[in-house]
């Protein structure tokens, strides 16, 4: 087995990467590294893939990478709002929030609308004005 000198002296004749030499390898670039400064050995796989990456010949190494499942959190179902009076208190709050931060922020003028879809329990909220387009966001975002 040729030393990690004598690795990274083929990978520059051959014009190759240490990233090139990375993903042939499936290894990551701080191991590329450390076995060109002899810190580490590859294994025999590794090493003969990294010859097959520096002369072009074979197939770059394939691993199946782990997928790690998350529990699922159990999630609390959404409550809809039936009660008018809750829904009225809850529309008349998002309106008082929203001149709030209208006025902090100098847009004048706004006219703002609410109404609750009882379908999907969303309060839906509308706004018109002079100068909303600040409210778009840097690009649209």
């Amino acid at each position: 087995m040729l030393d990690g000198g004598k690795l990274k002296f083929l990978r520059y004749m051959h014009n190759k990467t240490q990233k090139q030499v990375a993903d042939w390898c499936d290894v990551n670039l701080r191991f590329v590294k450390g076995v060109e400064r002899n810190e580490y050995s590859p294994s025999q796989e590794v090493y003969e893939a990294w010859l097959n990456c520096i002369y072009d010949i074979g197939e770059p190494i394939k691993r199946e990478k782990p997928v790690k499942e998350k529990p699922a959190k159990a999630s609390k179902p959404v409550e809809i709002l039936t009660d008018p009076a809750e829904i009225k208190e809850i529309e008349e709050r998002a309106v008082v929030f929203l001149r709030d931060v209208f006025t902090s922020m100098n847009l004048g003028e706004v006219e703002i609308t609410s109404k609750d879809n009882t379908i999907d329990g969303c309060l839906e909220v509308d706004f018109e004005g002079a100068d909303m387009g600040i409210l778009i966001g840097k690009r649209g975002q």
